[in-house]
Protein backbone atom coordinates (compact mmCIF):
# COMPACT_ATOMS: atom_id res chain seq x y z
CA UNK A 1 0.00 0.00 0.00
CA UNK A 2 1.44 3.36 -0.94
CA UNK A 3 2.00 6.14 1.60
CA UNK A 4 -0.70 8.33 0.02
CA UNK A 5 -3.49 5.73 0.53
CA UNK A 6 -5.45 5.40 3.79
CA UNK A 7 -4.66 2.23 5.76
CA UNK A 8 -8.13 0.72 5.28
CA UNK A 9 -7.80 0.51 1.49
CA UNK A 10 -6.93 -2.91 0.07
CA UNK A 11 -5.49 -3.63 -3.37
CA UNK A 12 -5.89 -6.56 -5.76
CA UNK A 13 -3.60 -9.39 -4.69
CA UNK A 14 -3.70 -8.43 -0.99
CA UNK A 15 -4.80 -11.22 1.34
CA UNK A 16 -8.29 -10.57 2.74
CA UNK A 17 -7.83 -9.74 6.47
CA UNK A 18 -11.49 -10.27 7.47
CA UNK A 19 -14.49 -11.87 5.78
CA UNK A 20 -17.25 -9.39 5.14
CA UNK A 21 -18.78 -6.82 2.85
CA UNK A 22 -16.35 -4.49 1.09
CA UNK A 23 -17.10 -1.33 -0.88
CA UNK A 24 -15.31 -1.41 -4.21
CA UNK A 25 -13.93 1.79 -5.76
CA UNK A 26 -12.90 1.57 -9.42
CA UNK A 27 -10.53 3.92 -11.24
CA UNK A 28 -12.30 5.84 -13.97
CA UNK A 29 -16.00 5.99 -14.61
CA UNK A 30 -16.79 2.53 -15.97
CA UNK A 31 -18.80 1.60 -12.84
CA UNK A 32 -20.06 3.31 -9.68
CA UNK A 33 -18.78 2.15 -6.26
CA UNK A 34 -20.57 -1.03 -5.19
CA UNK A 35 -20.39 -3.69 -2.47
CA UNK A 36 -19.16 -7.29 -2.64
CA UNK A 37 -18.66 -10.14 -0.17
CA UNK A 38 -15.06 -11.31 0.24
CA UNK A 39 -13.81 -14.26 2.33
CA UNK A 40 -10.90 -14.29 4.83
CA UNK A 41 -7.54 -15.48 3.47
CA UNK A 42 -8.60 -15.27 -0.19
CA UNK A 43 -6.98 -12.60 -2.37
CA UNK A 44 -8.70 -9.41 -3.50
CA UNK A 45 -9.31 -9.72 -7.26
CA UNK A 46 -8.31 -7.45 -10.13
CA UNK A 47 -11.04 -5.62 -12.04
CA UNK A 48 -11.63 -6.80 -15.61
CA UNK A 49 -11.76 -3.15 -16.70
CA UNK A 50 -9.35 -1.13 -14.49
CA UNK A 51 -7.07 -3.98 -13.42
CA UNK A 52 -4.91 -3.25 -10.37
CA UNK A 53 -6.38 0.24 -9.92
CA UNK A 54 -9.48 -1.00 -8.06
CA UNK A 55 -9.57 -0.58 -4.24
CA UNK A 56 -11.57 -2.31 -1.48
CA UNK A 57 -12.72 -0.88 1.87
CA UNK A 58 -14.30 -2.99 4.64
CA UNK A 59 -17.89 -1.92 5.31
CA UNK A 60 -18.98 -4.70 7.67
CA UNK A 61 -17.00 -7.69 8.91
CA UNK A 62 -18.85 -11.01 9.10
CA UNK A 63 -17.78 -14.51 10.07
CA UNK A 64 -17.94 -17.05 7.24
CA UNK A 65 -20.49 -19.75 8.01
CA UNK A 66 -17.91 -22.52 7.53
CA UNK A 67 -15.80 -21.17 10.41
CA UNK A 68 -18.70 -20.98 12.87
CA UNK A 69 -18.95 -23.99 15.22
CA UNK A 70 -22.76 -23.98 15.00
CA UNK A 71 -22.57 -24.87 11.30
CA UNK A 72 -19.55 -27.05 10.60
CA UNK A 73 -19.84 -30.82 10.82
CA UNK A 74 -18.69 -32.76 13.84
CA UNK A 75 -16.78 -35.89 12.83
CA UNK A 76 -17.71 -38.03 15.86
CA UNK A 77 -20.52 -40.58 15.29
CA UNK A 78 -23.91 -39.68 16.81
CA UNK A 79 -24.12 -42.76 19.02
CA UNK A 80 -20.66 -42.19 20.50
CA UNK A 81 -17.60 -44.39 20.46
CA UNK A 82 -18.06 -48.16 20.07
CA UNK A 83 -16.83 -50.38 22.92
CA UNK A 84 -15.13 -53.72 22.24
Amino acid sequence: MSADEPTGLRRPGDKVPKSGIYRVHHRGSHVEPHEVTVVYCERFPHCNECGKLVRFVLVKAAQHVSSNPHFYKVTMPRDGPKSA
